[in-house]
C-alpha cells in the first residue's frame, strides 16, 4: 500500500504551531521554524520527484534492484532531513519566550492491547491448480476432527454467552446500588430538611413563649401603675380631707373668739348701763 504523502508543514508547520509561533516566539525563533517547514517541502518534493522519476516501468523490469536501492535512498534522506528538523526543533524551543514544546507522537508497537491473534496466511490457503487442491491436503480436516472443533467452539460460545450474561447481570448490580445510593442520599436529604423545620419550629415556640412573657411582664407593670395611680388618688383626697379638717378647725376657733368677744361686749354693755343708773 503507496505511503500517504505528508502535508507539508505537518510537523513544524501545522495551523496550530504556526499561529502559536507568531504570538508567542521571537523573530529569530519564527524565520527558523518557517525555514524547517520549507526544508521539509523541499526535501518531500526533492524526494518524491527522485522516487517518481526512478520507478518506472521500464526501470522496474530492467533494474529492480537499481530501483530498490533508489528508495532506499531517498527514505534514508528523508529521515536525515527528519533528523535535521528534530534538530531544528530543539533549536527552536531553547528561544525565549517559547512557552510550549512540540507534540510528539510516537508509533505503538501493540495495536492488539496485548491480544495475540494467529496470523493467517491467505497465499498458502489458496490452491495453486483449482482443479487439483491436493497440495493444501495438509490443511484439510476429517469429519470427526471437524466436529470436536466445532463442539469445543460451541462450548466455548456457551461459556462467553454465560459471561456475557453475568457481566450484564453485575452491571444491572451496579445500576441498583447506584439507585440505592441516590435513594440513600434523597431520604438523609429528607431527614436533614425535617430537622432543618422542626429547628424552625423550636424556634417559633420559642419566640412565642417570649412573646407571651414579656406580654405577662407587660400587664404586672401595668398592674402596678394602676394601685400606684390609687394610692395617688388615696393620698390626694387624704390631702383634701386633712385640709378641710384645718379649715373647720380654724373656722371653729374663729367662731369659738367671736363668741367671746360678743359676750365680753355684752358684759361690759351691762356693766355701763347698771353703773349708769
Amino acid at each position: 500500500m503507496p505511503r500517504k504523502k505528508a502535508e507539508a508543514g505537518s510537523l513544524t508547520g501545522s495551523k496550530r504551531v504556526k499561529e502559536t509561533a507568531s504570538k508567542r516566539t521571537s523573530t529569530k525563533a519564527k524565520q527558523a521554524l518557517d525555514a524547517g517547514g520549507n526544508l521539509i517541502k523541499d526535501t518531500a518534493k526533492k524526494a518524491g520527484a527522485n522516487i517518481a522519476s526512478t520507478i518506472t516501468p521500464e526501470n522496474i523490469i530492467k533494474t529492480t534492484g537499481s530501483t530498490v536501492n533508489a528508495v532506499t535512498g531517498g527514505i534514508a534522506n528523508i529521515r536525515q532531513q527528519v533528523t535535521d528538523i528534530a534538530q531544528l526543533k530543539q533549536a527552536i524551543t531553547n528561544q525565549s519566550g517559547f512557552e510550549k514544546g512540540f507534540s510528539e507522537l510516537g508509533e505503538s508497537s501493540d495495536i492488539y492491547g496485548g491480544l495475540k491473534i494467529p496470523e493467517f496466511d491467505a497465499q498458502g490457503s489458496i490452491p495453486q491448480d483449482l482443479t487439483d487442491p491436493s497440495n493444501l491436503a495438509s490443511l484439510g480436516m476429517s469429519d470427526d476432527e471437524a466436529q470436536k472443533a466445532l463442539a469445543i467452539y460451541g462450548k466455548l460460545n456457551n461459556r462467553n454467552k454465560v459471561l456475557r450474561a453475568g457481566y450484564k447481570y453485575v452491571e444491572g448490580v451496579g445500576l441498583v446500588k447506584q439507585g440505592y445510593e441516590k435513594a440513600r442520599q434523597s431520604i438523609i436529604k429528607g431527614a436533614t430538611e425535617e430537622i432543618k423545620t422542626n429547628q424552625t419550629i423550636v424556634t417559633y415556640d420559642t419566640e412565642r413563649i417570649n412573646l407571651e412573657g414579656a406580654v405577662s411582664k407587660r400587664d404586672e407593670a401595668n398592674e402596678r401603675l394602676k394601685q400606684q395611680q390609687v394610692k395617688t388618688l388615696g393620698a390626694v383626697n387624704e390631702t383634701n380631707q386633712l385640709m378641710q379638717l384645718i379649715t373647720a378647725k380654724e373656722a371653729q376657733r374663729d367662731a369659738n373668739i367671736q363668741s367671746v368677744i360678743a359676750k365680753t361686749e355684752e358684759i361690759t354693755s351691762k356693766y355701763l348701763l347698771d353703773s349708769a343708773t
